[in-house]
């Protein structure tokens, strides 16, 4: 009995340390210019970006129409994101093969390939929550309690 025990305890304790290593991640940067409105997704999450917004491998940058941003990489690395444009972070990518990576989301083909690109889903339903919650400031138009 002790030793299913110990066994039980052990594989336990291994497996915590093993899911402790899996779950760490390295920040490789972090956005140092924001215009206008850019998103990041990774994984399912989806953040509005800020000045100080850590790069993670993996992670996808979108800007709108009106957006723009400056991605800074610990290892000197600069990537300029003008407005409708999206790149997707890859840590095994040089400098210049990833900014030669970044995407326009309005050249023929490329919204509707990131519109419904799996990864893209979290950026999608963002974008349809930001729609549905915006106030509308005319009063003629807004509904008045009766």
């Amino acid at each position: 009995m002790r030793s299913n025990l110990f066994a039980f305890f052990t594989a336990a304790a291994l497996s915590s340390v093993a899911l402790a290593q899996t779950a760490t991640v390295t920040e490789l940067g972090q956005v140092s210019v924001v215009r206008g409105l850019v998103t990041m997704s990774l994984g399912s999450s989806v953040a509005t970006v800020q000045v100080d917004t850590p790069i993670f491998d993996g992670a996808r940058f979108v800007t709108s129409s009106s957006g723009g941003a400056t991605l800074k990489f610990s290892n000197g690395c600069t990537l300029e994101l003008k407005q409708n444009e999206w790149v997707m972070i890859d840590s095994t990518r040089d400098c210049p093969d990833l900014i030669a990576s970044i995407q326009s989301t309005v050249e023929r083909g490329a919204g509707a390939e990131m519109l419904f690109a799996k990864d893209a889903l979290p950026l999608v339903g963002a974008a349809l929550l930001a729609g549905a919650v915006v106030k509308l400031p005319n009063p003629e138009i807004t509904p008045r309690p009766r």
